[in-house]
């Protein structure tokens, strides 16, 4: 067997790691960018600015946080044909994954936006504790924004498969092209026909359409993308027939759960403040939602790199490719703080322009910044053991830092500060367990690669 550590720094280089991630960023900020563009349109256009962010931040949470749960499934797709690509040379197998994941996501997506469209109204309200005088408004764009999650699903599968074939540059394009679509709908139902959270909305769900079908053309090209026909044909043993990624996906979507669940209880926190805060706390989420996801590609760089590696048992390889991770991961954290920090504080203005969701802002922004910063280091560790399959670490660490999370909103959650700083501990708990986590990981890799070459 040749030597992993020469193979390693040949193939997974500092230099290797940003060619792939740079263009990986700008899918992944894509998401969480329609929002943020939503919030400027709306605050710059609306009739009411403080009432309608105020209907905006629950209604914006529910359709981001809906998609950010099912986020498994294009982990588990990435888990499945990252392996099956390195196993299948005439591509037939990867099609086949591809097949799988896209079926799943085809029939979780429709049930999803089925459910947000029927009952947005008894989630705002119960779930959330969203003010009775929002309701109204909150549940239009919540019910604009549903038809385009099926879509925002299907894209999320298909990226994940074109990112397994380590290509980051032709997804891009076609997230670029459906970012550019929602601007010039925000441009055109929002300023133009003044339709407010609705035309806002609607103009997200038609770039969502466009991006899914612009991802699917380019997975047709990179010849990974099964006939269209047969996603929509399931054997009669359905389980059976999914229970592959079923493996994945059931931790997997824990893991999503307990993350997503954090953040409702910081929503929810956060509705018994002052409209002002509100107000502030959803800008301030929106631009750490945009932010958090500079991480994701330093995660999916992980999770596409490490498992050939773990899997034949090169400790030295992973090592090499872990250290990599962790001084991206160091530049990134300062980067990014400092531009989320400018923008936070003397930037906020182009944003919002109500004063007191402005100071609002400001007094919060020290911690959030401090989220952002932990949270790039959680990312590549994130990638990390999720390459590792430790999928049972992960879920309970998970767990465990929910309840932290939970304490901190009780006793510190009567301030915006306060709240981020529930989140920002919970995330340096994670941190701190992976690393432990993490250096038995290596040990048992060598292990695993000692027993296999045999005396």
């Amino acid at each position: 067997m040749k030597g992993g550590s020469d193979e390693g720094e040949e193939l997974h280089s500092t230099q290797d790691m940003l060619r792939f991630a740079i263009p990986a960023l700008g899918i992944f900020i894509a998401g969480p960018l329609l929002s943020v563009i939503d919030t400027v349109f709306i605050s710059k256009t609306a009739v009411d600015e403080v009432r309608s962010l105020a209907a905006l931040q629950p209604a914006a949470f529910i359709c981001d946080m809906s998609v950010f749960l099912l986020g498994f499934l294009a982990r588990a797709t990435t888990g499945r044909v990252s392996r099956a690509i390195v196993r299948d040379s005439s591509g037939e197998e990867t099609r086949a994954e591809m097949r799988r994941a896209l079926s799943l996501a085809l029939i979780v997506g429709l049930t999803l936006s089925c459910i947000l469209f029927t009952f947005a109204p008894m989630l705002l309200s119960k779930m959330l504790g969203v003010d009775p005088r929002l309701i109204e408004p909150a549940t239009e764009y919540v019910r604009y924004r549903a038809p385009g999650v099926p879509a925002a699903v299907l894209s999320y599968v298909v990226i994940a498969g074109l990112l397994c074939t380590k290509d980051s540059v032709t997804p891009l394009r076609s997230v670029l092209w459906s970012g550019a679509a929602n601007v010039v709908g925000d441009a055109i139902f929002c300023h133009y026909m003044r339709g407010g959270l609705a035309g806002a909305a609607l103009a997200t769900s038609i770039s969502q359409c466009l991006g899914a079908c612009l991802q699917l053309m380019s997975a047709r090209e990179k010849r990974i993308l099964p006939d269209l026909t047969s996603i929509l044909h399931l054997p009669r043993a359905v389980l059976s027939y999914f229970n592959p990624l079923f493996v994945y996906v059931g931790p997997l979507a824990t893991i999503s759960l307990t993350r997503a669940y954090g953040f409702t209880l910081m929503t929810k926190r956060v509705s018994s403040l002052s409209p002002q805060k509100i107000g502030a706390y959803q800008v301030l989420f929106q631009l750490f939602a945009f932010f958090a996801f500079f991480g994701e590609p330093l995660s999916q760089t992980a999770q596409t790199t490490l498992p050939r590696l773990l899997d034949a048992g090169d400790s030295k390889g992973a090592w090499k490719v872990m250290g990599n991770l962790g001084s991206l991961s160091l530049i990134a954290s300062v980067l990014v703080g400092s531009v989320f920090a400018t923008l936070a504080t003397v930037g906020n203005g182009l944003f919002v322009t109500d004063l007191a969701i402005r100071q609002a802002m400001r007094e919060a922004s020290h911690v959030v910044t401090g989220c952002i910063v932990v949270l790039m280091f959680s990312a590549s560790l994130d990638g990390a053991m999720l390459a590792g399959r430790e999928f049972g670490w992960v879920v309970g660490t998970s767990i465990v830092t929910l309840f932290v999370l939970a304490a901190m909103l009780k006793f510190h959650g009567d301030s915006l500060a306060g709240v981020w700083l529930g989140f920002g501990s919970r995330v340096l708990i994670y941190c701190f367990a992976c690393c432990f986590r993490l250096m038995g990981l290596a040990e048992r890799c060598a292990t695993r690669h000692s027993a296999q070459e045999g005396p």
